[in-house]
């Protein structure tokens, strides 16, 4: 989708202010992929200038992606690679422009799985008299948390004056204020005037006030339970490598149960929360009744004769994709670095239903009657020959293959002519997740007696428990992943 988004408010005879946006959109209903990109040109705010650009993504399946931004995002915050995006200007607006004086204003706000941003930018020049000059900036950039409400801010300002291209006054401040209740200020200072430069740091706690209310308590176990009962989240695998059918001669609408393929599996997934996973938090709250969850056994058929009795093999593991950040405490910082979202454990795969879905399937050869007619008439004054006995003639599968192309059976969908890949397809590409692994902050070894881990949140979450075990380790592990150490996964 191209196209020209166009607002001039109030009105075009009273326009204070016109924003015209060109936008290029993307919609993949096959990748599940949506995307948007849109650029400013010819907007003003009054008689001011006002450039920049925006960008959506949001991507499902592998590598999920969601952001929102509007001129761009935190410095310290690294987008997805395969998000695609382009060089995305701040949101700029030109004050004054001119060869004496210049002053702009430039920001972004930017919404991720992860983390809210938002910030803002002032730049000055002034000219002044005998070749002196201005110049100075304000900034800040701030990261968001809402339940319980807490915002962390980096500020930084500075001011020089210069003559021709010699500096002889500049102040500098840099400054990170995290609060409410109280509020923490902490940084550093520097002023120079001419050859004499002074540092000064600033640390202050003020604004006391009530302490932060703790987050609310959501019982989750529940919420996995009606998760795992309702029969949206249960589905039937058909056979991968099989080119026969079941056919089904009558299904009575039944719509709590399943049709279950003899040589095929049952597969529960859930959304609600990652299997396996020791939960910090719940979204914006605190599980209670338990903060880890797993399915480890699984029993068919309790109410009629031989059940099956699944565990370990039997109940082969279901990955998706969750954002880490709505299950564990997370700092500002990991929230800027750590992947959106990452592959965990949402369900199970029930395989081994051979004996109790249905019995043995069993090999048909397909035959035909084949009766050969002769002249039975005869010529005059013969006898008439009789017919040839007829015989059983057995179809070759490369002929049976062929014939049945257009029937029923080769319209299926579970055919091989449906199943089996084009001739003309392109070969496959696979996306292999990265391992992590623990490993000293000293030398990048690996932590002895642990394995990789398939992603980052379940290192971060194993690397805490050892940190609680034994303090002693804080500040002499890490997680980093495994490509990075040329180790091979283990």
């Amino acid at each position: 989708m191209l196209g020209v988004l166009k607002a001039t408010l109030p009105d075009e005879r009273n326009a204070i202010l016109v924003l015209r946006a060109n936008f290029l959109g993307t919609v993949d209903f096959g990748a599940k992929r949506i995307s948007f990109d849109a650029s400013l040109v010819g907007s003003r705010i009054l008689q001011f200038t006002l450039t920049g650009d925006a960008a959506f993504r949001l991507y499902q399946g592998a590598n999920p992606v969601f952001l929102l931004t509007s001129g761009g995002f935190h410095p310290a915050f690294r987008p997805p690679a395969n998000a695609d995006l382009p060089t995305l200007r701040r949101l700029t607006l030109a004050l004054a422009q001119g060869g004496d004086f210049s002053l702009t204003l430039s920001t972004y706000l930017a919404v991720t799985s992860n983390t809210v941003q938002f910030g803002s930018r002032l730049d000055l020049f002034v000219r002044l008299p005998a070749s002196f000059s201005l110049v100075g900036f304000l900034s800040f950039d701030a990261l968001f948390q809402f339940n319980p409400f807490r915002i962390q801010v980096q500020v930084a300002a500075g001011v020089a004056i210069k003559k021709g291209n010699s500096t002889k006054l500049t102040l500098n401040l840099n400054l990170a204020l995290s609060g409410p209740a109280p509020w923490h200020a902490n940084g550093e200072g520097s002023f120079k005037i001419l050859f004499i430069k002074i540092k000064f740091r600033v640390e202050r706690t003020f604004g006391g006030g009530a302490a932060p209310q703790p987050l609310p308590d959501t019982n989750v176990r529940p919420l996995l339970q009606q998760a795992l009962e309702d029969r949206v989240n249960w589905e039937v695998e058909q056979p991968v490598n099989r080119t026969s059918n079941t056919v089904v001669l009558r299904v009575q609408e039944v719509t709590n149960q399943l049709l279950v393929d003899p040589s095929g599996a049952l597969v529960v997934r859930q959304k609600v929360v990652p299997l396996a996973y020791p939960m910090e938090r719940f979204g914006d709250a605190r599980p209670v009744n338990g903060n880890r969850f797993d399915i480890t056994r699984a029993i068919i058929g309790v109410d009629g004769a031989n059940p099956i009795d699944l565990s370990g093999s039997g109940l082969q593991e279901v990955k998706d994709y969750f954002s880490p950040g709505q299950f564990r405490r997370m700092s500002n910082a990991e929230k800027l670095s750590a992947p959106s979202f990452q592959q965990m454990r949402n369900g199970v795969r029930l395989a081994g239903l051979a004996g109790y879905a249905g019995g043995p399937a069993s090999a048909k050869a397909v035959a035909y009657e084949q009766i050969i007619l002769r002249d039975l008439t005869g010529s005059a004054g013969s006898t008439p020959l009789p017919p040839a006995p007829s015989a059983s003639v057995v179809v070759p599968a490369q002929q049976y293959q062929q014939l049945t192309k257009n029937s029923a059976v080769g319209r299926s969908t579970r055919s091989f002519e449906r199943r089996r890949p084009s001739r003309k397809a392109p070969d496959q590409i696979f996306w292999d997740e990265d391992d992590y692994l623990i490993v000293s902050t000293r030398d990048l070894s690996p932590l002895d007696g642990t394995a990789s881990f398939p992603n980052e949140a379940q290192a971060t979450a194993h690397l805490n428990q050892l940190l609680q075990s034994d303090p002693s380790w804080a500040g002499e592990l890490q997680v980093v992943p495994a490509y990075q150490l040329n180790v091979p996964a283990i």
